[in-house]
This record gives C-alpha cells, sequence and structure tokens, in this order.
C-alpha cells in the first residue's frame, strides 16, 4: 500500500507558486472519484417546478449531419436544486429533431410559463420551440419577423404579456404564453441599432434600449415611441481608432427610478430617465450573493443588495447571461478561450453552485494523496493513477478525463492552465484538456517549469519546508553566464496576416553582430538589419530574450486567428566544450497592444482590471522585433530635413 502524502502548492503573488507541507492526519481531503463533469456547452437554465430543474445546452461537437443522429441539442435535469445533474436522453432527441437547419444555432433561454407549457428560443432563425405538457413534446413555431435571420437579446414578462426583441429590429409581443406572436408596426430600432433591452412596469408602459446608445419610451403598448436623453458617456475607442458608444441593459424600478447598463458603466435616474449619474460603486462584489426581489405589481428583479431594503436603495444586476427565476437565479460567465462555462447558482440568496454542472456520484469516498492550487479557485488532486479537479476552491471535486499510465507522484499546475504530473519512475507528462489526454513531455522548458512549481526536478528529492532554495536552471541560462554565445531566430505572424524576419546575434571581439532582416507588416518590404551592438546593448538584449522565454506563461484571455511562430536556436561555448539547442514557441494570444485595447473595451476606464496574460513566443516575438526596429538603417524619412522639397 502506497503512503498518503499532502501537499499544498499555493499560488503566490505574481510567482508561480510556492510549497508548504501538510500531512494527510491533519488535512484530510476525500472526494467521490465517481463525480463528472457535464462537458456541454450550456445556453438556458429554468426550474420547471421546484423539484424539477432544466439546463438545456448545444453539443457543437455533434451538431447533426447526414451520417449522425446524435442529439444536437443536450438537456439535464436535476431533482436536487441543482446541486447534480442528469443527461435526458429522450427530451434531448425530441428537441433536436425540431432544430431548423442554421449555422452555428444557439439557444439562448428557457421560460417555464407553467409546469407544462415553456419555450426555448435563440439564435434558430426566426422560430422558437414551445412545450404544452411539461417538456414531453415540443412544437417548432414560427414567429412574424421580416429578416429570416432572427437572434433574442431581450425577454421580459409583464402580466400575461410577453416582450421578446433581437437584432432583427423587431419588437415581438404574445398574450398567450409564447402560443401565438405578433410584430409591432412601429419599432424604434433596425439594423444599425439594434434592441438591446426592455423593460416595463406594465403591459402600456415600457422603455427599451438600442446598442447604439438611444432610449425609447411607450406608452401606449409600443404602438408608438419617443426618445428620451440617453446618459452622456465618455469617448470611446476600439483598437486606436474612435467607436460608439452603448447601451446593453436596463431595468426600470418605479417611474421614477431606473437603471442603465452602458460602456462606460451603470448609470441611475431618480426622475424618470430624464438625468442619469454614473455609479461607480454600483458593481457587485464577485463573492456577492444574488437576489430575486419583488418589485410592485409583482416582477421579478434580479439585485446584488440586501433584500429588505427600500427599493430606491436596491441594485439590480447587469451581465450577458443572467436566468432568474422564484426559485433561484442563474448566471454564467464565458471564458476565452471558452472550453468550459463558469457558473453559479443563488437560491434565496445562498450559492448552491459554483464551478460547472456535475453528475451524482455513487457515494464513495477516496482519501487523495496529494492536492495543489493552480490558482484560488481552481485545484487539482490525485489518488494513484486518477487526476481529480475542483472550480471552487476544493468545496466539489470532479474526476479528470484519462487515467495515466502509471501512479501519479506529483502535479505541477501551469498558470497557462498545462498540468505536468511526475508519474512512477520520474518520468514526466504533459495532460491535455483537464486530464482527457497523456503526452510524454517534449517541451525543452518542461522540465524547467515543473522545478518551478514543484520546487525539485522530476525525480528529484522533494524540497525541506523551509529551506531556501536556488531558482531552477533552463537550458537559455548559459546565454547570460557564457562569453561566447551565437542565437539566431526566424519568427513571424502566420494566418490572418504573414510575415517572416529573422535575427542573428554573433559575439564578437570589442562587440556583438546584429544582422537580418525585418519585415515590419503586411505587404511591407524587409529592411535588412546589419548593426554592431556594445557590450551594454548586447547583455540588455540576452537578459530580455532569457526572460521572454522563461518567463511563465498565462491563460489566454484574447485570441487572435494569426499565429505567432518563434523557431530559435542557440549556442554558448567554443570548441569542445560547446553546447547548442534548438527550440519553438507557437502562440495564438494577442500582442500587449491588442490585449490594451480589448481592456479598454470590456473594462473601460476600470481597464486594470483585464487579467494579465503572457505567451512566450508573443514576448520572443517582441523582443526580437525591437531589436532589429533599434538596428534598422535610418530610412529617408527618419533624417532631419529629409522630406519632399528639403535640402541638406
Amino acid at each position: 500500500m502506497r503512503a498518503v502524502r499532502w501537499w499544498a502548492l499555493l499560488v503566490c503573488g505574481v510567482s508561480l507558486g510556492c510549497a508548504a507541507h501538510r500531512s494527510a492526519e491533519t488535512s484530510p481531503v476525500r472526494v467521490d472519484l465517481s463525480v463528472e463533469r457535464i462537458d456541454t456547452w450550456v445556453g438556458a437554465f429554468a426550474a420547471r417546478t421546484p423539484e424539477d430543474w432544466w439546463a438545456v445546452g448545444l453539443d457543437r461537437r455533434r451538431v447533426k449531419t447526414s451520417e449522425s443522429t446524435a442529439p444536437a441539442l443536450q438537456v439535464f435535469r436535476s431533482d436536487d436544486a441543482g446541486r447534480s445533474w442528469r443527461y435526458d436522453p429522450e427530451t434531448s432527441r425530441a428537441l433536436s429533431q425540431l432544430i431548423p437547419e442554421v449555422d452555428y444555432p444557439e439557444v439562448e433561454r428557457l421560460e417555464w410559463y407553467t409546469p407544462e407549457t415553456g419555450i426555448v428560443f435563440g439564435r434558430l432563425g426566426p422560430r422558437l420551440l414551445r412545450t404544452t405538457d411539461g417538456g414531453r413534446t415540443w412544437q417548432l413555431l414560427s414567429v412574424p419577423v421580416q429578416s429570416g435571420i432572427f437572434q433574442t437579446h431581450a425577454l421580459t414578462r409583464v402580466g400575461s404579456r410577453t416582450w421578446l426583441c433581437g437584432h432583427s429590429g423587431n419588437i415581438l409581443l404574445s398574450d398567450d404564453q409564447g402560443a401565438s406572436w405578433r410584430t409591432l408596426a412601429h419599432s424604434p430600432f433596425h439594423a444599425e441599432d439594434e434592441c438591446a433591452a426592455l423593460s416595463f412596469l406594465t403591459p402600456e408602459d415600457g422603455w427599451a434600449v438600442g446598442t447604439s446608445a438611444t432610449l425609447w419610451a411607450t406608452q401606449d403598448g409600443g404602438r408608438t415611441w419617443r426618445a428620451l436623453p440617453a446618459p452622456v458617456q465618455p469617448p470611446q475607442t476600439f483598437l486606436g481608432l474612435p467607436a460608439l458608444s452603448h447601451l446593453l441593459g436596463l431595468v426600470r424600478l418605479t417611474p421614477k427610478v431606473a437603471w442603465l447598463w452602458g460602456s462606460s458603466g451603470l448609470f441611475k435616474s431618480m426622475d424618470g430617465g430624464q438625468t442619469w449619474r454614473l455609479q461607480p460603486q454600483a458593481e457587485p462584489p464577485a463573492d456577492a450573493p444574488f437576489h430575486v426581489s419583488r418589485a410592485p405589481g409583482g416582477r421579478q428583479v434580479l439585485t446584488w443588495t440586501p433584500p429588505g431594503l427600500p427599493i430606491e436603495q436596491w441594485i439590480p444586476l447587469f451581465a450577458w447571461a443572467w436566468q432568474a427565476s422564484d426559485h433561484g437565479v442563474w448566471s454564467a460567465r464565458f471564458p476565452v478561450p471558452p472550453r468550459h462555462q463558469d457558473l453559479r447558482l443563488d437560491v434565496k440568496g445562498v450559492r448552491v453552485l459554483d464551478g460547472p454542472l456535475l453528475t451524482r456520484g455513487q457515494g464513495v469516498m477516496t482519501l487523495l494523496e496529494g492536492v495543489r492550487q493552480a490558482s484560488p479557485t481552481q485545484w487539482f488532486g490525485w489518488a494513484g493513477a486518477q487526476v481529480v479537479i475542483s472550480e471552487n476552491a476544493g468545496r466539489r471535486w470532479f474526476r479528470g478525463g484519462g487515467a495515466s499510465p502509471r501512479p501519479i507522484q506529483e502535479l505541477a499546475p501551469q498558470r497557462d492552465g498545462a498540468l505536468l504530473a511526475e508519474v512512477e519512475g520520474g518520468q514526466l507528462w504533459r495532460l491535455g484538456e483537464e486530464g482527457h489526454t497523456w503526452t510524454p513531455a517534449q517541451g525543452l522548458l518542461d522540465a524547467h517549469d515543473f522545478e518551478l512549481v514543484a520546487g525539485r526536478a522530476p525525480g528529484g528529492r522533494a524540497p525541506v519546508p523551509g529551506q531556501p532554495r536556488p531558482p531552477p536552471e533552463s537550458p537559455f541560462d548559459c546565454l547570460l553566464s557564457q562569453s561566447q554565445v551565437r542565437v539566431d531566430v526566424w519568427f513571424g505572424l502566420h494566418g490572418f496576416a504573414e510575415t517572416r524576419s529573422e535575427l542573428h546575434l554573433e559575439h564578437q571581439p570589442g562587440g556583438a553582430r546584429l544582422s537580418g532582416r525585418l519585415q515590419p507588416g503586411i505587404d511591407k518590404p524587409e529592411v535588412p538589419v546589419d548593426t554592431t551592438l556594445s557590450r551594454e546593448a548586447e547583455a540588455r538584449f540576452l537578459r530580455e530574450w532569457v526572460e521572454a522565454a522563461t518567463r511563465p506563461e498565462t491563460r489566454k484571455q484574447c485570441r487572435m486567428s494569426t499565429e505567432h511562430e518563434v523557431q530559435v536556436e542557440w549556442s554558448c561555448g567554443s570548441g569542445p566544450l560547446q553546447r547548442s539547442w534548438k527550440a519553438e514557441f507557437r502562440s495564438d494570444g494577442c500582442t500587449p497592444q491588442t490585449q490594451e485595447h480589448r481592456a479598454l473595451l470590456l473594462y473601460g476606464k476600470d481597464s486594470a482590471r483585464s487579467p494579465a496574460e503572457y505567451a512566450r513566443a508573443v514576448g520572443l516575438h517582441e523582443v526580437a522585433r525591437a531589436a532589429l526596429e533599434a538596428g534598422a538603417p535610418e530610412r529617408p524619412a527618419d533624417v532631419p530635413g529629409a522630406h519632399p522639397g528639403a535640402t541638406r
């Protein structure tokens, strides 16, 4: 029987990790190894009854084809208020058979009017799905829109009336629980200003906002509309260019009190929309519980402020995907890349789900042999050859995909989401798709990255708690410690944009020769480079290069259709003592400039909230490009006075 060990690895500040030893006897963690993650992209949640919760999603890997009848829509149901889920194959097949043939269909909302009557809608063309027998059978209904493309942006219910709008510019309403729909004859929206949100106090009195920051009011059920003054927002930019301000959400609490969600943040009006004030403190804390509050007339309002406050002090919730009912509040955050959703469920202000949907386990508990923290919320553990994962700081665990070829000795989570595993015998493996695939680690820096986290080399002795340890060596370190060095780099962009450049650095007496060619952009001529660097400039370049090559990568928050590629060969020493290496780096992550523009777009003035991102391929690309630009000969336009008509 193997000895049980407990190690807790904490992510410390900006470093990759620090280790602290704890014994299994004082800190045991037992998990159910039969619990699994439901790996479906869920688009809609709703409780049909307190004992029957539904989650509906689209399995894009199994969309119907002429060769396959696998359900494209997947339905999961829960009888314990969302804590565990089971697949419903019959309902999945029934819904999938009705999905219209559209490119990239999506389900965005499931709305139950009664335990028997409900509708499903989303990006399904000008159609929706409806049931009148609690979901056993479904009908495909058409909605009267002028455009064949219809994607829902907002739905609101007041009394027996349901309002629906989307990016076609049409506003639809139904008075019979979604059985039939009619289009308003006069809509204030169009293709250039799509309907983004609706909020009605009564079936006749409502407001609507457009994506182009327009605000409209009706007093006669949508027969006529009048413009209201929208809040003034600071100028917006996208990729360095001027961009329009947007309004994304709207909640009216009373005829006088209303809230708007715009590009610049949350705005509040206390005079019926005549004036607006920015509310910088209205964003909910990350751990704030969510509530379903009841406004006058019985309307549901999602809030994060405590219940019992006067309605003037309520702060509504705004997000891309909120689902609410009397039974609870759902929210979904969509990461980039879209691997798994970050789901939350609050029931009467109590968080009952924070992470992925999970199946119900068999109840057999197994003691883990080790636990590692990749982040404050994402933890990895192992027992024998099995990896387990928690997305909510160890509160709930589920089994990773496949098992390792041998019993696991150590796990080293990387900040970019990768996972390195040392198995019995000291062999190092790289886990993909959170344990679904196991491949032998072959990257030149894998052992270095493992040692950064684990505190020892693969197969080496465990670190002594409290004893300082030197930083691990990397194959690049000799560039900083030896004088006879050479670096050859080929780098460029592939995909939507294509560039190819190369850099050569060779140590010489009195300095270093920097040569190569730089392609500064698409369809731009190459710039030859051949210059001599001083000792200080050579040392600075090598420091920047080693730092860029060994800096821990982080999880991508931004992706491009163009891939950065860097191939490098380097050698240290001379004669029989010379050693040489080769390495290749690839990434489709964004450049620092694009990340900055993306942060401003998503977070506005509070762009510091944008998660930091780093990819070695991008960092090395930037270092090489900057060195060639600094060494390039002056162009005529760079020389003072060298412009048309100038003389020297």
